[in-house]
């Protein structure tokens, strides 16, 4: 019986080794997790910023693509103006 208890404490003491163990890796993989968790929301972050910016400066191209298409035109009127006034 004494063998028996002695076996069955040695046993028990590898298993809370073990446990001990497991509860440390599980810590560490969970601050891992934890870190990766903030780097995916700074990433998430940083890209709503350049996609934000970018439809920003895609309004200000825009913007000035039909300021240059106006002026374009108006120019081009002016200039068939012109031409009919020296024809009469």
């Amino acid at each position: 019986m004494k063998l028996n208890v002695c076996k069955l404490k040695s046993q028990t003491e590898k298993l809370d080794q073990e446990k001990q163990r497991m509860t440390d890796r599980l810590e560490d993989t969970s601050l891992r997790l934890k870190d990766e968790m903030d780097l995916y929301r700074k990433m998430m972050d940083k890209l709503w910023q350049n996609r934000h910016e970018f439809q920003k400066e895609r309004e200000a191209m825009q913007e000035v693509h039909a300021r240059t298409h106006t002026q374009y035109n108006s120019h081009i009127f002016s200039s068939i103006c012109s031409y009919c006034t020296q024809l009469l």
